[in-house]
């Protein structure tokens, strides 16, 4: 994996198979060969040469294509290599070749004993292609530490190799602690002297960490502190200015800084956060697994701040207990998933079974296989929308004669937030729905301010026409940004005024009985149920007479609301007897969008 922060464009080279993947990258004006190879035990020395053989041919074949890049081979290649290159000719009885390593380059050392024929077929390699073996050499790992445990034994079997144009530039080579797998992670640090690159590239990293969302977990706890929160003296302040302003540029105004006075709070951002649900869940980890990793991570930690030359005993006997007991956990949670899944079927309680089916999908972790960049999203969803001419002058010729409306009531305010639905991810603002309807009473008054403001002085909040994309994965090839589906984020309290005009634009349509009673998408009370059990009738009629038939024919309009022009749309609107004020509003909320 590489960082997205540093901005590069990486490009596949055509792998071997099953065994390595390779991608380049420049850097300013050096070139960058990165291998990740696989290479399985084998009992058989023919086919353990051959697997070698395969692999430096490969390695070759990219340096040729290649040959001022610089090469970094790692991988787990399931060789032993022993404690130092001396002992393991010796194990071979053979006369290790003469290898002439940089004067600050120490021999290779290493805790692992074992030595195979893999591991002797390694050092041949990368003597032959003047590789240097990272592991046991380089600060962070002058002992070559063990890279694979097991609850049976230990050994070193993953491995760094560069080129030597790179050695100068390497700074440390770690193993590192994990309890997930009995492979270690290894962690390659390289100074390459770009520090003007990554403080470049910086905002785009900051940027991401912004706009990282999470849906939300809210407790009674966090309800508790969010209340305190809000009573404090410094908001209380803010919000009790809204009864003194009438101007409606004015509670805009304020209310914006109410929202990032709210955003800014330390103690606001610390509860959002702590309640925030991760993309992959593990709701079989309780405490007995916590309490056991956390002891096998203790005396991993004393193990290798003590330099000892071997895991000690306990340490193998708790990780087999650890192992254990994630595996009871997992098919104990996994019974009792079914069960439930079984339950709420014969009960024939639809909502409850798919909770539960969704709840199950939450749990995958996404796959993520490419980067596609910003500008590439850009431009592809440039070309999808409709495209835009000017008819401002179509709308604002009566700008100043819309009719007025009466101030929004809390009663509507209180309505509107006892309809949200809850568990859902914020926008920009950070103000999941739990937010409000917890505190009713707290955000009832401010948004009958705020959208009476608004009604009056047709202006929208430019967060307002901010969205956070997410693109959902359908099928395809990953790398093409078509084969997602946009899932567009917006803000809650948005949301909320846009039910505020829906309310009035449903009542206009009602009232002019402009929707024809076949449609029932998008409309309250009427759903795809009805229009099956129609359907469903038609059937019964025409087709039950003998020789009866029914044709139908079923219409899916690709990308519909996007291609649409919405200028023709307003035209058509402009062309009724709707409320001028309700149109310019929604034309106001689309605009910049």
């Amino acid at each position: 994996m590489i960082s997205t922060k540093l901005g590069l464009t990486t490009k596949r080279i055509e792998g071997l198979e099953d065994t390595a993947l390779a991608v380049s990258f420049t850097l300013q004006t050096d070139l960058f060969v990165v291998i990740n190879a696989y290479l399985p035990p084998a009992t058989k020395k023919q086919s353990v040469r051959e697997l070698w053989a395969r692999l430096q041919e490969y390695v070759i074949n990219l340096m040729t294509k290649y040959p001022l890049a610089h090469i970094i081979l790692a991988g787990d290649l399931n060789a032993r290599t022993g404690v130092n290159d001396e002992a393991l000719y010796e194990r071979f009885q053979l006369v290790p070749p003469t290898v002439e390593l940089p004067p600050s380059f120490p021999c290779r050392q290493s805790k692992d004993k074992g030595c195979n024929f893999a591991g002797l077929c390694l050092l041949q390699m990368t003597h032959a292609l003047d590789l240097i073996v990272l592991n046991g050499g380089v600060v962070g790992d002058l002992h070559g530490e063990y890279t694979y445990v097991t609850c049976h034994g230990t050994s070193t079997i993953d491995y760094f190799m560069v080129s030597p144009n790179l050695l100068q530039h390497v700074v440390r080579c770690n193993t590192d602690i994990r309890d997930e797998s009995d492979h270690l992670p290894l962690t390659l640090t390289l100074n390459l002297g770009y520090e003007k690159l990554l403080l470049a590239c910086e905002p785009l990293h900051n940027l991401a960490a912004e706009r990282r969302v999470a849906r939300i977990r809210w407790t009674p706890t966090i309800a508790n502190k969010i209340s305190k929160f809000l009573y404090s003296a410094d908001i209380l302040s803010l919000r009790d200015r809204f009864s003194s302003q009438t101007a409606p540029e004015s509670i805009c105004i304020l209310f914006q800084d109410l929202l990032r006075s709210i955003n800014n709070s330390p103690n606001f951002k610390k509860e959002i956060r702590s309640c925030a649900i991760g993309s992959v869940s593990k709701p079989w980890f309780d405490q007995d697994c916590v309490l056991l990793k956390n002891t096998l991570m203790d005396i991993y930690r004393r193990y290798r701040t003590s330099e000892l030359p071997a895991l000690p005993a306990e340490y193998l006997d708790i990780k087999r207990r650890y192992k254990i007991l994630i595996k009871q956990k997992k098919k104990l949670h996994q019974r009792e998933t079914w069960q439930r899944l079984i339950d709420a079927s014969r009960l024939k309680d639809s909502g409850r079974f798919w909770r539960l089916v969704s709840r199950g999908w939450q749990s995958v972790p996404p796959c993520i296989e490419y980067h596609i960049p910003a500008s590439k999203w850009e431009s592809y969803f440039a070309g999808i929308f409709a495209k835009s001419y000017n008819t401002n002058s179509l709308l604002w010729d009566d700008f100043n004669n819309l009719p007025s409306w009466p101030p929004v009531s809390i009663c509507e305010i209180t309505a509107l937030i006892n309809k949200l639905k809850t568990g859902k991810v914020p926008c920009v603002d950070n103000i999941p729905p739990e937010f409000l309807k917890e505190h009713l009473d707290w955000w009832a008054p401010i948004l009958a301010a705020l959208f009476t403001a608004i009604d009056q002085s047709i202006c929208i909040p430019d967060d307002w026409q901010m969205a956070i994309v997410v693109p959902i994965y359908k099928k395809g090839k990953r790398a093409d940004p078509s084969n997602y589906r946009p899932i567009s984020l917006l803000s809650v309290i948005s949301r909320l005024y846009t039910s505020h005009l829906l309310e009035k634009l449903s009542s206009w349509l009602d009232d002019e009985n402009l929707l024809a009673d076949e449609q029932a998408g998008f409309r309250s009370g009427r759903s795809t149920v009805d229009q099956g059990l129609v359907l469903q009738h038609l059937v019964e009629k025409y087709s039950s007479p003998k020789g009866g038939a029914l044709f139908t024919a079923f219409i899916d309009l690709k990308s519909a609301f996007d291609l649409v022009s919405r200028e023709r749309l307003w035209e058509k609107l402009k062309d009724t007897n709707m409320d001028r004020c309700l149109l310019c509003l929604i034309h106001c909320l689309y605009e910049k969008t």
